[in-house]
């Protein structure tokens, strides 16, 4: 089963750059997910967990994911440049 998971301007807004759990994916997993136990990382591949569980992301959005978040990382997020930097998208989640 695939979930849909809208990045919005707001997450992006509020979002915190460098932080696992304060990222705009990882504010949208909360939302989505109802649990404050997210976290995302980016090691060579997009790592995204809800709680102990690894979410899976299709295949096709993988390096848009890692860009979306060495793209807000660099701009440290809040900064006016980051909504020129990013975008909102839809992520994809695979949930097996």
């Amino acid at each position: 089963m695939i979930r849909l998971i809208d990045i919005t301007s707001k997450h992006i807004e509020e979002g915190v750059g460098g932080s696992c759990s304060l990222c705009p994916i990882a504010l949208a997993l909360k939302q989505e997910y109802k649990t404050d136990v997210v976290e995302v990382k980016n090691n060579g591949d997009a790592l995204l967990f809800v709680g102990d569980k690894e979410l899976f992301i299709h295949h096709n959005q993988q390096s848009d994911v890692q860009d979306f978040i060495e793209l807000f990382d660099e701009t440290d997020g809040g900064e006016d440049i980051t909504m020129e930097t990013v975008k909102p998208f839809t992520l994809r989640i695979i949930e097996r």
